[in-house]
């Protein structure tokens, strides 16, 4: 019943505002982009970085990206690193933004709050960051970028594709040398997988919505990196594409679907439980001719990347990898259709639909578009493989939000709990709390949430820091003032904690030697000062 009435959410609104016959509160359309208004943004605390390609030695320039602040670069070593997590924006190019949707994402994942900001200790997450010329943050100087692309992904040149970003294109021919949006993802992902950087490093998981879904679709198919692929990394790596407004179709077939609709085009219950059928389209679609072009379908010219990989080979290797297709059970507006055709008597927001007749070729809406889409594979590899690895899920209450999609209990159940794996701070989180509530181990006040700056030297002499061997405070949380830490504190104090544990640790090793050695009578040397006492 409840997934009815979830269902029902737009028809209603259609019927309720329609009767009023008077202009509605902006805010009673707000169910199109549902998830914003819970978003959390606590833990704020990130930075810029950069991240060399095999194209900077000859432009000069590195890629952009995002990252924690207090977290190891990449392609630094840290072997502390299990899991990974590249999380990629859509058409606003709000890199840091869907950095914050992630991070938060799993620091609060089951509502641990700061137990799981230690998860951020063995999780590396990056934001890639695409720029155009004249955006905000970018410096030519530095930074490659890519031109300027439509929302359907033809240039100037009308070359499918060719500088789209989120097509796998390349980036600005303004620079001596170019490089594709998959082969920065492909780079990265070489660095991952180098053990001696990250040795521990155990799965990674590969996300992104609106503009950045489509990316992630269109890389999971192309990807030499990726299992099945020529150049195979071995990583156990998982894709999430949410809420895109267009897919990569593997044939020529797309969803049969009236000619013609009302303002009752997408009810998300209809959708749900539809079982699709597919052909191709008759001459009378008036982008017969386009509707299947690269980026909506696999015809025609290719960028550079995908070409370089082959039709044959996408499609042989597409259903080996791991594919979650999230939807937005409430992400089912048009704003221009419904504007036009007063459908509601305020004004939604579709967060950029595609309305290119190559994109209604696919459906009215994105939620149509994704669970037609995700049918479309089961039936083009006859179940098949595809079957376990291709996998539609579903999330209630949440429209267009890519903030509302990656801190749903869906993903985090999907794609955080998966590869959450317990470590020794874990163990000794209570310790760690202590270290980042302590007023008294701060150099001085911080502002906001941020509470105090943690002293790390002070801390490794405070005297319930004193054995990481499973010997915790015997009242745990009693140290920790209520509503406690915030999560960038308790980052932090981990950290510290890890280099005092390491030294605990060496300490004890060399005070061990010392004691074999003066029974040997070979003894010469000395060990640290600190943490040496007796037990």
């Amino acid at each position: 019943m409840a997934s009815r009435e979830r269902g029902m959410t737009f028809l209603s609104a259609v019927l309720l505002l329609t009767s009023a016959n008077v202009k509605g509160d902006d805010n009673a359309c707000s169910w199109c982009e549902r998830g914003d208004a819970t978003c959390d943004w606590n833990f704020d605390e990130f930075s810029l970085a950069h991240f060399t390609t095999s194209i900077s030695g000859q432009v000069q320039r590195a890629m952009p990206y995002f990252k924690p602040s207090a977290q190891t670069p990449l392609g630094v070593a840290d072997s502390d690193v299990t899991n990974a997590v590249i999380v990629h924006h859509g058409a606003g190019r709000n890199a840091e933004d869907y950095l914050s949707y992630m991070v938060n994402a799993i620091v609060n994942n089951q509502g641990q709050g700061a137990e799981n900001a230690l998860q951020l200790e063995n999780t590396i997450v990056i934001a890639p960051q695409v720029w155009f010329p004249g955006d905000d943050g970018l410096d030519e100087n530095v930074h490659i970028w890519w031109d300027v692309s439509g929302d359907d992904g033809f240039d100037t040149d009308d070359l499918p594709g060719e500088r789209d970003w989120k097509w796998g294109g390349n980036s600005s021919a303004e620079l001596p040398a170019s490089i594709s949006t998959f082969s920065v993802l492909d780079e990265m992902l070489d660095t991952l997988s180098n053990k001696t950087l990250y040795p521990n490093l155990e799965s990674v998981v590969m996300a992104g919505h609106s503009a950045g879904g489509q990316i992630m679709q269109r890389f999971a198919l192309f990807s030499t990196r990726a299992k099945g692929g020529s150049r195979d990394l071995g990583l156990d790596l998982k894709f999430y594409v949410a809420n895109p407004s267009s897919t990569t179709y593997l044939g020529p077939e797309r969803p049969v679907q009236a000619p013609e609709r009302d303002c009752a085009f997408c009810i998300n219950s209809t959708i749900e439980s539809q079982e699709w059928a597919f052909e191709k389209p008759t001459v009378d679609l008036e982008c017969v001719d386009t509707y299947n072009a690269y980026g909506y379908g696999l015809e025609g010219n290719l960028p550079d990347y995908p070409a370089a990989t082959g039709v044959a080979q996408a499609l042989a290797q597409y259903p080996l990898r791991r594919v979650t297709y999230m939807s937005g059970e409430s992400d089912v507006c048009d704003t221009p259709y419904m504007e036009t055709n007063q459908c509601l008597t305020c004004i939604p927001d579709d967060g950029g639909l595609d309305p290119s007749c190559e994109g209604y070729a696919q459906g009215w809406c994105r939620m149509a578009r994704l669970h037609a889409f995700s049918q479309y594979v089961q039936a083009f590899y006859d179940q098949g493989e595809a079957a376990q690895t291709h996998k539609l899920m579903s999330v209630p209450d949440v429209g267009h939000s890519g903030c509302g999609m990656f801190q749903s209990p869906e993903f985090a159940a999907g794609a955080l709990n998966a590869s959450r794996k317990p470590s020794w701070v874990h163990e000794n989180i209570y310790i760690i709390l202590h270290m980042a509530a302590n007023t008294q181990l701060a150099t001085a006040p911080g502002s906001g949430a941020r509470g105090p700056a943690l002293n790390c030297s002070r801390a490794r002499n405070d005297p319930a820091v004193l054995d990481f061997e499973g010997k915790v405070p015997v009242a745990p949380l009693g140290v920790v003032p209520a509503p406690g830490p915030s999560s960038g504190a308790v980052v932090r104090a981990a950290r510290c904690a890890r280099s005092v544990h390491a030294r605990v640790r060496s300490a004890r090793t060399c005070r061990e030697s010392k004691r074999r050695a003066y029974e040997g009578g070979t003894w010469s040397g000395r060990c640290p000062d600190e943490w040496v006492g007796e037990e």
